[in-house]
């Protein structure tokens, strides 16, 4: 799932298109089929890994860049939802504010279901 813009764009579809390389973007679908289909408690590093109690992180490489979509899991409906797309360099992600970026996303989203859509990859 992902996080809806005012605009009624995906969060990560915009992200996929606008700030990814074609391999990036082919990292990215690869390590999205793989998690599809694998239970929740596989999630692991190096593919995922929490950041905080309430938000966790997709890790990808591509381009000799850290390539990170933030987000959190539904439990009760069995969900991922994406709430941010960043690229981390060191210890740093861009957009530097990405992390309390997603936190306000998430807090969103869970008193407006409707902020939310199946990212389609």
């Amino acid at each position: 799932m992902e996080f809806l813009t005012s605009s009624g764009r995906g969060v990560i579809t915009e992200w996929y298109a606008d700030d990814l390389t074609l391999e990036a973007q082919q990292e990215f679908d690869t390590i999205l089929r793989f998690l599809a289909v694998t239970p929740r408690v596989l999630w692991t590093r190096p593919q995922y890994s929490p950041l905080t109690p309430e938000i966790s992180e997709i890790r990808f490489r591509a381009n000799n860049l850290q390539h990170r979509p933030l987000g959190f899991f539904r439990s009760e409906a069995k969900q991922y939802i994406m709430v941010v797309g960043a690229t981390k360099k060191g210890r740093l992600y861009t957009p530097r504010e990405a992390l309390s970026t997603a936190v306000d996303r998430k807090n969103r989203i869970l008193t407006r279901r409707s902020l939310i859509r199946t990212y389609d990859y």
